[in-house]
């Protein structure tokens, strides 16, 4: 029934590996085999003395850390960080002497507690800053010394009475078809000779696609091997538990034995699912996106007979990923398999199709509750109930008890917690916690359990009543206990569900929350309302919401619009008091967006220059705060960082970009400089650097161009003029990104909303131009760049 290419990955590799060893073995003379044997037993002393050696000198385990790490300095060694010069790095030159970076180590057990937030260290972004400034309103056409010029390339007219008032103006981009991206609107520009503004929106851009790539790099190259070489060991060690029991008792009705076979279940049908199928195997000279040859050999898996039906069921269930409700043929609880859809994005690598697929798996519950009047909704019995929470023990002890398998499990989950977001919930520490704070450190769970022990009944009992004391922040994605069917699914989970939390910021600022619409008539702005039998109500946020709960919106005629609610204001107040409280902001991407948002917005107007002063350009950094929260959520734009070679202009330095300038927020650039930091240095404690070599680099590179607009806009911010060099390392730095051309549809955010049909579209597809007027000695110039068209609707 089920010898099918998606569980066998090729009769003839089943039949070479289960002919080995059967060939007749050669006969050698005996004076030969007397000389193989001494030369044998000289390399064997050889490598006994050599281990002896490596022992005497490896370093002693250390002791674990405590879940608080008060004092991370000391566990960690760092060798120095060579200075980087003023020229923009080239990407391209993969040298070992380039790759000189932090470097980290970390004992065994420290990681299990490690944490991105022990590396963040907050910037100082205190400046006195002394700006050669001009005074508004102007005349631009007087005033500014390459208006006529820019005139003639860009349709200012539209623009003139903002830009003599505010200084600055953001225009539309006369190449919608042809520059669609930040690279293509920064080519017209230079081609154009038209002077070049490196904007905050660009920046945001360039640090969140070297985020993506990085997380994507670390998903082609680290997580199948270690899932795989995981899931192997865990196998091994619960088949073997499982096969000596069997042995020893017979196949009876016996609850530790059931236990034990389940484990070895879960983790073969993860093994089945990683690896390779027969129609994934490429050949070496067509191997895009596919297993090779050795890869099949690598990966290779058969399952025991006394499972295949059960596992080769599960397996079976999960790829067709069918819509109905269906009884697991291993968890024994019905589950939608519809949730294993593979997305796009993992489809045409096989490698990240399959850790997807296990990945999904390994996020099935392990019920802590059993079906009864208090949970009527639970998903087993009483008596299945018991195997599972056996087997979950088995798995929780397994794992605790190999540092290397912790080691391993960090560069998946810690990765994968930070990047993409998962459910801070019950996991395999708090079981092991839980058994040893109950029944000692050296607690057996056979023993504890077992059938014949009068007391394993009071014992479940004990650790269930213990694991159901243990509190998660609902805004971390927690199930609800106090819902019946979110009751049903605690339990362990070797990997927790993906979250991010919109649902939860959008759930806790609509109506009833914020009552009913209180302005007297909707504009036609307003993308929050929606009329009901009640009246007026809030039935869904919008983009805005979320930047305010870090930075409160003032003076904005869209933002109020759209909060006009009776009790919009409480509620939000509750939200940022739970915000201030339960999240640690370095805790994963999502939370480090909105505190990289809330630094940029709170940058000190007293150290701006003067078209930073106004309530317009507080609008307009509002929208590059949303255009950060919305890009940072889309799919990855490819690209590729184009080498210095490529770079340089085919003509001499031109006298047009002497007028370029970088948009001063200081506060931005030391916050990206302090995130990259903590995740470059989070990398080497999990020993990343060496599996990501290229994405390790273009990161480290990064906060090198960080580091030369850094002293670019303390230049500005001090009343220098900027020199030849410093014009050439801001036209370099908009020449870095080779951006492959990517959908409309992959430019746009859509949030589901539960009381509407259609959703929120958040749309990024298009750009503007954003044009200041900045004083460079004693001319006020136009210095143009590009921003994110933010678009937002139902």
């Amino acid at each position: 029934m089920f010898d099918n290419p998606s569980t066998i990955v090729s009769s003839e590799l089943e039949a070479e590996k289960e002919s080995a060893g059967q060939a007749p073995s050669p006969r050698f003379p005996k004076k030969k085999i007397l000389l193989f044997a001494a030369l044998a037993v000289g390399v064997l002393i050889l490598i006994v003395g050599f281990i002896l050696v490596i022992k005497k000198l490896s370093v002693q385990k250390a002791a674990p850390l405590p879940p608080a790490l008060t004092n991370l300095a000391a566990d960690i060694t760092e060798t120095a960080v060579p200075t980087s010069t003023a020229k923009l790095p080239d990407l391209n030159q993969l040298t070992e002497d380039a790759a000189a970076t932090t470097s980290l180590t970390f004992s065994g057990e420290a990681v299990e507690y490690l944490s991105f937030v022990d590396f963040y260290e907050a910037p100082d972004n205190q400046i006195t800053a002394n700006i050669d400034d001009y005074s508004l309103p102007l005349n631009i056409k007087l005033d500014v010394m390459n208006y006529y010029d820019v005139s003639r390339k860009l349709s200012l007219d539209p623009a003139v009475d903002r830009l003599n008032n505010n200084g600055f103006a953001v225009i539309d981009n006369p190449w919608t078809s042809a520059a669609t991206d930040f690279s293509a609107v920064y080519k017209n520009l230079a081609d154009k000779q038209i002077p070049l503004l490196i904007t905050s929106d660009f920046i945001l851009y360039y640090y969140q696609g070297i985020m993506k790539k990085t997380f994507k790099s670390v998903e082609e190259n680290v997580f199948y091997d270690n899932l795989w070489e995981i899931n192997k060991e865990l196998y091994t060690m619960a088949k073997n538990r499982y096969e000596a029991r069997l042995a020893a008792i017979g196949n009876i009705n016996d609850s530790i034995l059931e236990g034990e076979r389940l484990a070895t279940a879960f983790f073969a049908v993860a093994l089945e699912l990683l690896k390779p199928s027969a129609d994934q195997i490429g050949t070496k000279s067509l191997n895009d996106g596919q297993f090779t040859f050795a890869d099949s050999n690598r990966f290779y898996f058969i399952v025991p007979t006394y499972l295949r039906d059960d596992v080769l069921a599960e397996v079976d269930l999960i790829r067709k990923a069918g819509s109905a409700v269906v009884k697991s043929p291993v968890l024994l609880y019905s589950r939608d398999y519809a949730e294993f859809v593979v997305p796009p994005e993992y489809k045409d690598n096989a490698k990240l199709k399959n850790f997807y697929l296990t990945a999904k798996w390994l996020s099935a519950a392990f019920p802590l509750h059993y079906r009864q009047a208090s949970c009527p909704d639970c998903l087993l019995d009483q008596a299945d109930w018991r195997i599972s929470l056996i087997a979950a023990s088995l798995i929780s002890s397994d794992f605790s008890d190999r540092p290397e398998l912790k080691n391993k499990w960090a560069r998946i989950y810690k990765i994968m917690s930070f990047f993409q977001g998962l459910q801070e919930d019950l996991n395999y520490v708090h079981y092991r916690d839980a058994l040893g704070k109950l029944f000692g450190a050296d607690y057996q769970v056979e023993k504890l359990f077992d059938d014949r022990n009068q007391e394993a009944a009071g014992n479940l009992e004990k650790l269930r009543t213990e694991l159901s004391a243990y509190k998660f922040p609902a805004i971390a994605g927690a199930i609800d206990r106090q819902d019946a069917a979110g009751r049903a699914l605690v339990g362990l989970r070797m990997l927790t569900e993906p979250y991010w939390p919109n649902d939860y910021l959008f759930g806790r600022l609509v109506t009833p929350a914020v009552g009913a619409y209180s302005a007297s008539s909707t504009a036609a702005s307003n993308v929050t309302f929606c009329k009901e039998k009640t009246g007026l109500n809030r039935c869904n946020g919008f983009a805005l919401d979320i930047v305010n709960l870090v930075y409160p919106v003032d003076n904005n005629d869209y933002f109020t619009e759209n909060t006009a609610y009776a009790n919009y204001q409480s509620a939000v107040a509750a939200l940022r008091q739970e915000l201030n409280t339960e999240v640690i902001w370095q805790s994963s991407n999502y939370w480090l967006t909105l505190h990289l948002i809330k630094s940029a917005l709170e940058v000190d107007k007293k150290n701006q220059p003067i078209f930073a002063a106004s309530d317009a350009w507080n609008d307009q950094a509002l929208r590059t705060a949303v255009g950060a929260w919305i890009n940072f959520q889309l799919p990855l734009e490819k690209f590729t960082i184009v080498p210095a070679s490529d770079r340089k202009s085919l003509d001499n330095f031109s006298r047009w970009s002497e007028n370029s300038y970088v948009e001063p927020n200081l506060n931005l650039i030391n916050e990206l400089l302090a995130n990259n930091e903590m995740i470059l240095k989070m990398f080497s404690a999990l020993g990343l650097e060496t599996d990501v070599k290229l994405a390790f680099r273009e990161m480290r590179d990064f906060s090198a161009n960080l580091e030369m607009l850094k002293k670019i806009v303390i230049k500005e911010l001090s009343g220098e003029k900027l020199t030849e060099a410093d014009n050439e390392i801001i036209a370099d730095f908009t020449k870095q990104l080779a951006i492959k051309p990517a959908t409309v549809a992959d430019k746009k955010l859509f949030l589901p909303l539960s009381s509407q049909k259609n959703g929120l579209k958040e749309d990024l597809s298009r750009l503007k131009l954003l044009l200041i007027i900045h004083q460079e000695g004693d001319n006020k110039v136009f210095s143009v760049g590009p921003v994110w068209d933010y678009q937002e609707g139902r």
